[in-house]
């Protein structure tokens, strides 16, 4: 069950631009910058898009269900700032901490999310790429109703920046002036001002990290699955995507019972990925996760992966054929002790890859 709901089909995007490479930062997603005696601690958070007006949304049924999940199953739903909160003071989060997510302001949430959203009184944020509020189209929420929901303190907002840009192909002015211009319009229209992002097509690189960090950003999420934990870099933080094909009841009760696996040290670093192909990954695990006998990990169009563990727990995650030019993940599990209810647990582990072509 697992393999067949970790992975979409990677998209096929070609990129001709280089990436710029200045004032670079060198990250570790996953590195242990901070400690924390329990292992579990850690938040899911959920990444929503589209719903209900497209074949390939998640139709509003499923979406009530996911919200009766989480409301009688003990989960406590926190904001985004609170969970920022949490990460920069390496404060623990309690069990069964969730987030809720909605990427581009679609209008659909209008109907379809945010009544259920608001009478059930959860916390969400939205993340809005502005030129797509700004072009006054059908498919998006206006800024009149978006400035409704800033009334809202349960309603907080972070950036796609303002184009929706391939942000690891844009030139380092054109990144700097469509964040800034995100900011100030998010300023003008609501009055507010947010340092939580949402790489589009979850892209980023250490560049582009760097980038927003000197505008002001320091909680960033991308695409990729897994659970954040106090351990989690802050700005390559993961967020598990809600759709139709990732969103029947099973799979949404993995999620929302996920916990953090705790890696260090990931090799390669950067999430780009040019001039050769990437035969394999690596990164060592925490010995208090304990056993690593049932780890398994599932690549991109791939399935299941070879994983060779050593003695000290440096884990080879091995690609069986070369990526497609595009976005490819690779996720690693490991069950964990059922919780109360007898639910399955597991830890949970992604990265996301953009492969440039040669």
């Amino acid at each position: 069950m697992i393999q067949s709901a970790l992975f979409g089909l990677p998209d096929r995007i070609k990129r001709g631009m280089a990436t710029f490479v200045i004032g670079l930062v060198m990250i570790s997603p996953g590195f242990p910058v901070k400690a924390s005696e329990n292992i579990n601690s850690g938040a899911t958070v959920l990444a929503y898009s589209r719903l209900g007006d497209t074949p390939e949304s998640l139709d509003q049924d499923r979406f009530e269900t996911q919200i009766k999940m989480i409301k009688q199953g003990g989960y406590r739903v926190i904001s985004l700032p609170e969970l920022a909160r949490h990460l920069h003071e390496g404060e623990d989060f309690p069990d069964k901490t969730i987030a809720l997510t909605f990427d581009n302001a679609y209008a659909s949430l209008w109907q379809f999310a945010i009544p259920i959203l608001r009478e059930n009184g959860l916390p969400f944020t939205l993340f809005l790429a502005t030129d797509l509020i700004d072009g006054g189209g059908a498919d998006y929420l206006s800024w009149p109703q978006i400035q409704e929901l800033a009334k809202d303190p349960n309603i907080s907002f972070g950036l796609r920046g303002a184009a929706h840009l391939h942000l690891i192909d844009a030139a380092p002015q054109t990144l700097i002036a469509d964040i800034r211009q995100a900011k100030r319009r998010l300023r003008e229209q609501t009055g507010l001002e947010t340092t939580v992002f949402s790489y589009p097509y979850g892209e980023y690189n250490d560049t582009v990290i760097s980038l927003l960090r000197d505008q002001g950003i320091d909680t960033a999420f991308g695409s990729h699955s897994g659970v954040v934990a106090l351990a989690s870099d802050p700005m390559a933080l993961p967020r598990f995507p809600v759709s139709a094909s990732f969103g029947d009841p099973d799979r949404f009760q993995l999620i929302i019972n996920a916990l953090p696996l705790l890696v260090y040290d990931p090799k390669p670093i950067d999430t780009m990925v040019v001039g050769k192909p990437l035969d394999e990954i690596s990164f060592s695990i925490d010995d208090a996760v304990g056993d690593l006998s049932d780890l398994r990990c599932f690549a991109s169009d791939q399935g299941q992966v070879p994983v060779n563990v050593t003695s000290q727990r440096r884990v080879t995650v091995r690609i069986n054929f070369p990526f497609a030019p595009g976005r490819a993940r690779i996720n690693c599990t490991i069950p964990a002790a059922n919780d109360r209810d007898g639910n399955p647990r597991w830890r949970w582990y992604g990265r996301q890859f953009t492969i440039e072509e040669n």
